[in-house]
């Protein structure tokens, strides 16, 4: 496939998932950069357009993808840091102080997620394995620290599970949501947090 397919499929994606002429609008979506994030520029550009973003696999939860993200492709970097980087460059494109379009996937169980998300200061972070992966709230902050006031926590599998039943399933979306507002009303008041935001 060359650069110019992969441009145009990922460009088709994007108008087939976000703006007004699609029939989800969809406010973000998850991606992989395997092909390179250059190759996903377009559909971000387009993303962005239209008021939505995009989250790219940097450092997934599973123990699979460390291999291939902790691969070194230079002397002194690895796959997930030179994504890190392009993502954070690709950002810088818009209004300084805000949030970029473009955010990273880091699960909640990376030890070291607090470095992972320096590379990207300008980026919001969707953090998958809470719950069923074995990961939590407590966790996440762990490993995030003051990052934690920009990390999304996902607990989809987590939730599902007390599933069929209604009352299982309204239950366990009470029980995260609490466990997610005690660790972020921790973090959000804490000296590290307010110089963060400083």
């Amino acid at each position: 496939i060359d650069h110019q397919s992969q441009s145009f499929q990922h460009l088709a994606y994007a108008k087939a998932y976000f703006g007004p002429k699609s029939a989800y609008q969809f406010d973000a979506m998850t991606v992989s950069s395997y092909l390179g994030f250059g190759a996903l520029e377009d559909l971000c550009v387009y993303a962005a357009d239209n008021g939505a973003g995009v989250f790219s696999v940097v450092r997934s939860s599973n123990e699979e993808g460390a291999l291939i993200q902790n691969a070194q492709i230079a002397a002194n970097k690895k796959i997930y840091e030179h994504l890190g980087e392009q993502i954070t460059s690709f950002n810088e494109k818009y209004p300084d102080g805000q949030i970029g379009p473009v955010g990273a996937v880091i699960g909640a169980n990376i030890e070291d997620a607090r470095d992972v998300a320096a590379l990207m200061p300008r980026s919001a972070y969707l953090c998958p394995g809470i719950g069923f992966q074995g990961s939590s709230f407590q966790e996440l902050a762990d490993n995030f620290q003051e990052a934690t006031l920009r990390a999304l926590p996902a607990s989809s599998r987590g939730v599902l599970m007390k599933g069929p039943s209604i009352d299982g399933l309204a239950e366990e979306i009470k029980n995260s949501i609490a466990a997610s507002k005690a660790v972020y009303e921790t973090i959000s008041t804490s000296p590290v947090a307010k110089t963060a935001k400083m």
